[in-house]
Parts: structure tokens; C-alpha cells; sequence
């Protein structure tokens, strides 16, 4: 639950309770680069350790095209005739994009 906050602390900056938290907190710097302080109130120090141990999980992406397993994945859904299909497990073909993409490897959008 911690970790939605810090999303959407990073991505949705127009919303109020955000806004508060950039003002007191942050001050234009990024919620993954600011720490603990004395006299932060209890929320604000839960925060910032959930942020320090999701910070190696957040990459910045520069250059990639884009997300193999997504385009993967939307080719599927378009090939199939239901609506919906639910996948219980990985398939084998999708593996190796998961990793690729949790990795970064830059991939170049087909056509």
C-alpha cells in the first residue's frame, strides 16, 4: 500500500494530498532522492523506508522504444477470438520479455 502512495506521489502531481506532501516534504525533489527527518511525522518516516527499499526497483528507461512484454501481450489479446482470457501461468514465449523488460534492454517497436 505504501508503494501506490510513493507512485503516485512521482506521478500525479496535481492532486491536493500530493501537494501538500511536495510543499512540507519534498520541495521539488523527488520522493525516491529525499530521506528521513528529525520531527517527520510518523506517515512521512513509513514512507520513506517503503521508499528506500522500492528505490532499486525503479528504473528510468531512457531510450527504449518499448515495452516488449506489453506489445506481447496486446498482440495476444488481438490474435484471440474471446474477449477476455485470464492467464494463470507465464508462458514459456513471455518469460524472457518479462526479464528483458525488468532488465531495460531497449528493444525497437515492430511494425
Amino acid at each position: 500500500m505504501l508503494g501506490k502512495h510513493i507512485w503516485t506521489i512521482l506521478k500525479d502531481t496535481t492532486k491536493p494530498r500530493v501537494q501538500v506532501v511536495n510543499a512540507k516534504y519534498l520541495h521539488g525533489e523527488s520522493i525516491l532522492r529525499s530521506r528521513q527527518f528529525p520531527g517527520a511525522s510518523c506517515t512521512w518516516m513509513s514512507l520513506m523506508e517503503a521508499a528506500e527499499s522500492l528505490e532499486p526497483g525503479f528504473k528510468f528507461r531512457v531510450g527504449q522504444e518499448g515495452n516488449n512484454c506489453a506489445d506481447w501481450l496486446a498482440k495476444k489479446g488481438a490474435s484471440e477470438d474471446q474477449q477476455m482470457v485470464i492467464v494463470n501461468v507465464c508462458p514459456a514465449s513471455l518469460k524472457s520479455k518479462v526479464l528483458a523488460d525488468a532488465l531495460g534492454v531497449f528493444f525497437t517497436r515492430s511494425s
